[in-house]
């Protein structure tokens, strides 16, 4: 069976969600009919993301969707593992993450995972999307950078999962449903 292989951080993952099937990916590998390989974790910043994305053994065929997370989280790498770090660290990480400026400079690598994240999906026989999970990226977007298969169609939340800060199941189906609708409609470059 062909494979949905998604990335991402909590909504990908679908935190809070009674039914882990209700998270996006699932709902629209049902839909797409595509076995669903589900790599979102919880607090990820881009740059892991991008590492995740580097890791992940493609197969022929994937269909692959990269939900980009919010730009104000870092990664620090530790014996041979992450820390994740956004504002809900401690520390000297999290006072860097608080001067100002750092929202442009944080949005402004995620530009050059993206792009990274994208040549390297060109290498692959799969097809791709980029998906960020916020349009204020576009405020600080590199004009050096050029990547393929950009959509910023990002749905709104409609509902809450059980923490009431994550998207419910509304929220995810409706992500699903436009997910599936640029999978199947839009025209996608590959390498």
């Amino acid at each position: 069976m062909d494979r949905l292989v998604t990335f991402g951080c909590s909504f990908t993952y679908g935190t809070a969600l009674e039914e882990q099937t209700d998270a996006w990916p699932y709902v629209a590998g049902k839909t797409l009919s595509k076995e669903v390989i589900n790599k979102g974790v919880p607090g990820a910043s881009n740059l892991r993301i991008l590492c995740e994305v580097l890791k992940f053994d493609f197969k022929d065929n994937d269909v692959v969707v990269i939900m980009w997370s919010m730009p104000l989280r870092d990664l620090q790498f530790r014996n041979n593992g992450y820390q994740q770090i956004g504002v809900w660290s401690e520390g000297p990480h999290l006072d860097k993450m608080l001067i100002d400026g750092a929202t442009e400079d944080y949005t402004k690598k995620t530009w050059v995972y993206m792009q990274h994240a994208d040549l390297y999906l060109q290498t692959k026989n799969v097809k791709y999307i980029h998906y960020p999970a916020t349009l204020d990226i576009m405020k600080y977007q590199l004009d050096f950078v050029n990547i393929n298969n950009l959509f910023l169609t990002r749905t709104e939340k409609i509902d809450d999962a059980t923490d009431k800060q994550h998207p419910g199941p509304k929220s995810h189906k409706k992500q699903a449903d436009e997910i599936v609708r640029i999978l199947i409609n839009e025209e996608i470059h590959y390498g």
